[in-house]
């Protein structure tokens, strides 16, 4: 008879001998490490239990807890500092920032909706004045870059552009640049991921039924595109692409029931290499080096088959894949070019993890904060459920 595993929260500090064992990453190291490989959990700064990170800066992140409070976090440690209280958990939205100490907060609970955006640089405590989007004839906050607001304008029915604006004195703007390549007749645009230096936006061509999803990988130092990609389907996946310095990585979700294709598209070519994995449910995807890191993105709440929550680190090529986490409930990219991502290992629990570039789909994972939870096992059912004699 077959026993079913689950990955979930631990009530103790290690799973009971007897549960059926599966699989793991091996031991990972701490930031604290003792050398042992043996996390030095006291030496880690804490987060709060089912958290989701949001942004990552040289010197700490941004996470946000459940009840939607947003914190920063130091990775030397210290008091997490509350800088705004959220409508929802927009954990694959840049909305707070990304890449960078700077965090932005707006006037709308619902980040998204803000039309007055604030940004202030977290490792100095240095805020600019908030910046009003209809000063500038701008009509939607689509996210923080760095010290660049991104924002759309409608320029006519279904068409839309997208402006650069970095805040300067008062209510003005130091500067406000169009972003000049996306074709005629774009909308719907959004921010979707960003790399050092770069962005990848969705944006839509056509109506109705004659719809088509396309990406647009923006260079911001010169505000333009330098890359398009239609995407295959009609469906997008919320959280489900990510952008390096040399690729371009989506989710075309809703092509196989058994199976989720993620598209690795070379920046520089038209080139599309289409990679099929086993089923993926809330896709999640990041890119680290030349690694593809990617599995399903949730919380522990009603289990699953250790199988079905890991996630796994593969070269951008295809090929094997390895597991790195145990589970995962968001990521986003940090400047240095890893990938912070919340989640858990049996061998070191619950907390914020680093995926670090290294050889092609073998990347190096440090645990960086810590909620203090182990992460275990728990058998769920025994199947057959229903046995027919």
């Amino acid at each position: 008879m077959a026993t079913a595993v689950a990955v979930g929260l631990a009530a103790a500090a290690a799973p009971p001998a007897a549960l059926p064992a599966f699989a793991a990453p091996a031991a990972v190291p701490s930031s604290g490490s003792t050398g042992s490989g043996v996390a030095a959990e006291a030496d880690l700064p804490k987060i709060a239990s089912r958290s989701h990170v949001v942004s990552a800066g040289p010197t700490g992140f941004l996470s946000i807890e459940p009840s939607y409070d947003v914190y920063w976090n130091g990775y030397s440690g210290g008091q997490p500092v509350k800088v705004a209280q959220d409508g929802s958990q927009s954990a694959h939205h840049q909305y707070h920032g990304a890449l960078s100490d700077t965090v932005a907060t707006g006037d709308n609970p619902w980040t998204g909706m803000s039309k007055t955006v604030t940004l202030k640089d977290m490792a100095t405590g240095t805020a600019a004045e908030p910046l009003r989007l209809g000063t500038h004839g701008l009509d939607q906050y689509l996210g923080t870059v760095g010290s660049l607001l991104v924002a759309r304008r409608n320029i006519g029915v279904q068409a839309q552009e997208v402006h650069l604006v970095e805040p300067g004195s008062g209510a003005g703007a130091r500067s406000d640049r169009t972003v000049t390549g996306l074709p005629a007749g774009a909308w719907g645009i959004s921010l979707e991921s960003v790399a050092p230096g770069a962005a990848l936006f969705e944006y839509r061509l056509g109506d109705g039924p004659a719809t088509r999803y396309h990406y647009a990988v923006v260079d911001l130092g010169d505000a333009a595109v330098t890359h398009t990609f239609e995407r295959v389907g009609f469906y997008p996946s919320p959280g489900g692409t990510a952008l390096s310095a040399t690729h371009a990585v989506w989710v075309e979700d809703g092509t196989s029931e058994a199976a989720t294709t993620l598209a690795v598209a070379a920046r520089g070519s038209g080139k599309v290499e289409r990679i099929q994995v086993p089923r993926l449910w809330s896709a999640g995807i990041a890119l680290a080096g030349d690694t593809v890191v990617y599995g399903s993105r949730v919380d522990l709440e009603h289990g699953g088959e250790p199988s079905d929550l890991a996630i796994k680190a593969m070269p951008m090529t295809g090929g094997a894949s390895r597991t790195v986490l145990d589970h995962a409930t968001s990521f986003t990219p940090a400047p240095d070019g890893s990938v912070l991502a919340m989640g858990g290992t049996l061998a070191g629990g619950e907390g914020v993890y680093r995926i670090s570039p290294a050889a092609p789909g073998a990347p190096t994972v440090t645990k960086v904060a810590t909620t203090g939870e182990p992460t275990g096992t728990a058998v769920l059912f025994s199947p057959p459920y229903n046995a027919v004699a």
